[in-house]
């Protein structure tokens, strides 16, 4: 009887599990502006882990782009992610305005550090697209009204 319901329960929990990683990778259309998309989402991803480390190493402070961008976790979370895609290495870090060929970059971190917004912003055409994600680590799509 056990051996049923251990069987029944891998037949119905396992395949939802599955569904449920296989949704939290985010994701962005696939078509001409796809390489470009995926590294603007790679970078936000970046930022997120640095600043995650960067928190768990102070006293769970998040930090403003000059320390984040300095930092020892956001070269290595750059190393990591850039397996993936080495245009990663490529980015601007010190000029977020112009982080990478047609993408402005806004961070801003609350006056007590506990919380930030990352603004990725595509500038190089009409399109106004951007990428959005804080603390929670979610990365949202944006696109102008």
């Amino acid at each position: 009887m056990l051996k049923k319901i251990s069987v029944a329960f891998l037949i119905l929990i396992v395949p939802s599990l599955m569904a449920l990683g296989n949704s939290r990778q985010a994701s962005v259309a696939r078509g001409p502006d796809y390489p470009e998309l995926k590294l603007a989402v790679d970078l936000v991803r970046v930022i997120n882990t640095a600043q995650m480390t960067y928190r768990d190493q102070s006293a769970g402070m998040f930090a403003a782009w000059n320390d984040l961008s300095r930092s020892k976790g956001f070269g290595n979370a750059i190393d990591n992610f850039a397996h993936g895609d080495p245009k990663l290495k490529d980015v601007k870090l010190d000029d977020p305005s112009d982080i990478m060929p047609g993408w402005r970059l806004r961070l801003t971190v609350a006056p007590d550090k506990k919380s930030y917004i990352v603004f990725l912003e595509r500038t190089s055409d009409q399109k106004r697209y951007a990428f959005v994600s804080d603390e929670e680590g979610v990365i949202w799509q944006a696109t102008a009204l």
